[in-house]
């Protein structure tokens, strides 16, 4: 049994990281908070939510930003199959998977320099 969780479209969490590491325009958001991001050309991505819009490239956005997943709306509970393909997972909203069974331990990404519980 796995529990789905719906992610928020067009909504991505900030990371964060260290002070030295993190660019000067990216100081005034908030660790975990969902900001709305969009696309502004083929590298580049405005984020609205904090003071003002923040422009940043694909590099900083890929490394600082993760998909916004609502783990406060009610989760899809989808019983374990033999085959994925059995699984019907509705398509009009994106998902983030969580199974219930497995203990969750801290990772350390030394090379990014960030700690994650996911």
């Amino acid at each position: 049994m796995k529990k789905v969780y719906p992610v928020i479209k067009n909504t991505f969490r900030f990371l964060g990281g260290s002070p030295w590491s993190v660019p000067k325009q990216l100081w005034e958001l908030t660790v975990s908070k969902g900001y709305e991001v969009t696309p502004c050309g083929q590298n580049d991505f405005m984020i609205r939510g904090a003071g003002k819009p923040i422009m940043i490239d694909k590099k900083n956005f890929d490394f600082y930003f993760e998909p916004f997943v609502d783990y406060f709306a009610e989760p899809i509970i989808v019983e374990e199959v033999e085959t994925s393909e059995d699984v019907v997972i509705p398509s009009s909203e994106e998902t983030h998977e969580e199974y219930t069974k497995v203990d969750i331990e801290p990772v350390v990404a030394l090379d990014k320099g960030q700690l994650s519980l996911f």
